[in-house]
């Protein structure tokens, strides 16, 4: 799960910048570094991010995930 997560957000990082890894961190129960740390449960904190992403660029957030955890 970890690295689906961490697939979605390299994916919306290639769109908004820095602002992907700045917005991941403010989810609870996940940390990203060099490498992403989930503290919790993995399904939420997949949801919550996404839910992050999609306040910030929309239903695009919800292709990329799609992709990422199609893929």
């Amino acid at each position: 799960m970890g690295n689906k997560i961490y697939e979605i957000i390299c994916e919306t990082r290639k769109i908004i910048g820095d602002v992907a890894i700045v917005q991941a961190n403010k989810v609870p129960g996940l940390k990203v570094n060099k490498h992403v740390e989930l503290h919790g449960n993995p399904q939420e904190i997949q949801m919550k991010l996404i839910e992050r992403y999609r306040s910030i660029i929309g239903p695009v957030a919800d292709t990329i995930a799609k992709k990422c955890l199609e893929g």
